[in-house]
């Protein structure tokens, strides 16, 4: 059984009505202890097309909040052979990989449409991450989704380069 003041702090800890001054999803559903520990770092920005935010194999340096436009995570079998992997709008984040403990990239990311972000330093972000007990658990939430959302692209690329094979191999006959 849990004491009434160890609730209200948890509570008062996961009130989010402060958030509301934010688009992303994630920055709108934070606990504000967490949001408190990011806030004074976050800085907006306007990010062009192609702009290159997460480089292959490369340390993060920054994390990015996408408030709009689309990021493109690319994958690359080998050098000329790539494929978008999954999308990025204001429902997540860049840096997935801080969040499980790397730091670094395991795909290019960058700006597939003009975009607003809030961007904060990768050493601050994994600071925040060590810090708090319960936004690396959060964040976790955000992959996992994205891991999915890269699982199903992933299968429809193949399902329509299998279907591709079928309609050139029909054309031959």
């Amino acid at each position: 059984m849990t004491d009434s003041s160890s609730q209200t702090h948890t509570a008062a800890q996961c009130d989010t009505r402060q958030n509301s001054i934010y688009r992303n999803s994630l920055l709108l559903r934070m606990c504000s202890a967490d949001l408190a520990l990011l806030q004074p770092h976050l800085e907006s920005v306007s990010l062009g097309l192609q702009t290159h935010l997460e480089v292959a194999g490369s340390p993060i340096r920054t994390v990015y909040f996408f408030e709009s436009g689309l990021g493109s995570v690319v994958g690359e079998l080998r050098p000329g052979i790539e494929a978008e992997i999954g999308i990025i709008g204001c429902e997540g984040m860049t840096g997935s990989a801080l969040i499980m403990g790397d730091d670094r990239s395991t795909h290019d990311c960058y700006v597939q449409l003009e975009a607003r972000a809030f961007v904060i330093d990768a050493g601050l972000f994994t600071k925040a991450l060590l810090t708090s007990p319960t936004l690396r658990t959060f964040l976790l939430r955000y992959v996992h989704y994205f891991h999915l959302q890269a699982s199903f692209t992933a299968l429809s690329n193949a399902r329509m380069k299998h279907s591709r094979q079928a309609l050139k191999m029909a054309g031959d006959v």
